[in-house]
């Protein structure tokens, strides 16, 4: 597969997996889970890319292990984070909400899909 068509391909996975974040967290309403879904979406992507992606498959499996361990640790981290505070949110989305009071999940949804532009970005190389 062509590098640009697959990191398409991780662009659009990582932008589904906010938007399911985002509407999960409204739903529990507390954006910190936008956290937890960010870190764990670059197991998600890198997974993909070695499995789609060209290249040694013993490189891939090592760098995809690698990403994808890092990324349950801090992910999982944080969801024991939230958990424990919840239903209170972080300190930063708590800021977030009072600077956009009046339609602060507008906000969380493009924050989230900030997000994931990042996550493409940063799980490109």
């Amino acid at each position: 597969m062509n590098a640009w068509v697959l990191i398409g391909f991780g662009t659009n996975v990582a932008v589904i997996l906010m938007a399911l974040a985002w509407a999960v967290a409204r739903h529990v309403r507390n954006a910190s889970y936008l956290e937890v879904a960010w870190s764990y979406g670059f197991a998600v992507v890198a997974c993909i890319y070695a499995l789609l992606g060209t290249g040694e498959p013993l490189r891939k499996g090592i760098i995809a292990g690698m990403v994808t361990v890092w990324s349950l640790r801090l992910g999982t981290s944080l969801f024991f984070d939230v958990i424990r505070h919840h239903p209170a949110e972080g300190h930063r989305h708590a800021a977030l909400r009072e600077q956009f009071p009046k339609r602060p999940w507008l906000m969380f949804f493009g924050f989230s899909q900030y997000q994931a532009a990042l996550l493409a970005l940063l799980s490109a190389p």
